[in-house]
């Protein structure tokens, strides 16, 4: 993703944290950095199967920077990152997050806390990264969850007259099925100018609230799949969403690409 105005990067508390430091240090010029972060991000999303490439993208991208302006460079897309809450970007984080230990000598605090919310390394059993966290994190797994700045208060302790009931979620509405309602429209109306499958994306994340990872995996081929008729029930699905609103030229999108399936 790639803007030229600083304003369309600034929709988040994050970002504007971000925005602020680098006025304040003058490690990069505004647009430049966020070019250059979310070009590496998109590329980790896109290649979050292969952990190591990503950490070696971002090295690449990092090779001419100073110390301070590497470690900012690095601590931008880590707080970045693991405020999208996307399991499927754990191993990264663990891998790019060692790397910057072993640069910079020293934990990200961040991160840890991050680990410990989820409960990520105790509840799937896996190695600590290294005797170190798993003595961190145990540590603070024994204290009171008033003691855990920023880290969510374990739902056990919870009683049940305490708990929040969440609302009761509609199945149907996939992520999926999503993504192809606005792939339709998008072909329709050109709702998306750029042309860049990022912006789409986030004003789908914008839209419903689901995982922006998952949403751009899917919406770089929206329509491929591995069950035939699963794919039918999917594009007949939003299908009848557009009927409900009679957008007929939308349906008749549809009704040519569930022809090609067959």
């Amino acid at each position: 993703m790639k803007e030229d105005h600083i304003e369309k990067y600034l929709v988040s508390e994050y970002n504007y944290s971000i925005y602020n430091d680098l006025l304040k240090n003058g490690f990069f010029e505004p647009s430049q950095f966020f070019n250059l972060l979310y070009s590496n991000i998109d590329f980790v999303y896109a290649t979050r199967d292969k952990p190591l490439t990503c950490l070696n993208q971002v090295k690449s991208t990092i090779e001419k920077f100073d110390e301070k302006s590497c470690k900012f460079f690095y601590e931008a897309i880590l707080g970045s990152l693991y405020r999208e809450a996307d399991e499927s970007l754990h191993v990264f984080i663990k891998v790019m997050h060692d790397d910057y230990k072993k640069r910079f000598g020293e934990s990200y605090s961040p991160i840890v806390n991050y680990f410990i919310s989820y409960n990520y390394f105790l509840d799937r059993k896996l190695e600590f990264p290294n005797k170190e966290w798993s003595d961190f994190i145990v540590s603070k797994k024994r204290k009171p969850a008033s003691s855990l700045t920023g880290v969510p208060v374990n739902k056990n302790n919870i009683t049940a007259e305490e708990e929040p009931v969440p609302p009761e979620k509609n199945k149907e509405f996939t992520t999926k099925r999503q993504v192809i309602a606005i792939h339709y429209l998008n072909k329709h109306i050109r709702i998306n100018k750029t042309q860049e499958a990022s912006n789409l994306a986030r004003f789908i994340e914008f839209l419903t609230g689901k995982n922006y990872g998952n949403i751009y995996k899917i919406l770089l081929n929206p329509l491929e799949y591995n069950s035939p008729a699963q794919h039918k029930k999917d594009l007949n699905y939003v299908k009848s969403i557009y009927e409900s609103l009679q957008q007929y030229e939308i349906i008749k999108l549809i009704d040519n690409d569930l022809r090609d399936i067959g």
